[in-house]
């Protein structure tokens, strides 16, 4: 049985939106899946799980457009899949090869009104998403005044 009255009335300490400071984090493809916008438009949902401490989930959109920044993302996101891909695909094709796959991908923080803030990919990084392989290209800078940083600006 469940006791109403004995259940909290606030977040535990810790736990729920863990935010991460800016800047690109390896990750896992834990989920994708095809899903509907309201106005009835497929788009791909894709959670990625970021390998931090406590673990981060990070979810993304992607849409089959014509216009220039989603397909950028789309395709740096393609070319950041571990696999050889050429020729046309679909969204559905996309779904079914990525899961599981190992990737970096850029994230920041976005606050809107209302709400708390929360994780994104970062769209308007140079990267957006890379190949693991390619660590030279997408490396997480920490800022030079972060004490817990005992050698300053370092690329990992």
């Amino acid at each position: 049985m469940i006791n109403f009255d004995a259940l909290p009335t606030s977040r535990p300490a810790g736990e729920g939106n863990t935010l991460v400071d800016k800047g690109r984090y390896s990750a896992t493809i834990k989920d994708a899946k095809m899903k509907k916008s309201k106005a009835g438009t497929p788009y791909l949902t894709v959670m990625f799980q970021l390998h931090t401490s406590p673990a981060v989930n990070v979810f993304d959109n992607f849409f089959d457009s014509d216009k220039p920044l989603p397909m950028f993302k789309l395709g740096q996101f393609l070319r950041a899949l571990p696999n050889t891909i050429t020729g046309e695909l679909t969204l559905e094709d996309v779904a079914k090869i990525c899961m599981g796959k190992d990737m970096v991908v850029a994230i920041k923080q976005e606050a809107n009104e209302g709400y708390a803030p929360r994780n994104i990919v970062d769209a308007f990084d140079d990267v957006i998403y890379a190949r693991l392989d390619q660590q030279s290209t997408a490396t997480t800078t920490f800022p030079a005044d972060n004490d817990d940083t005992p050698f300053g600006d370092a690329d990992y």
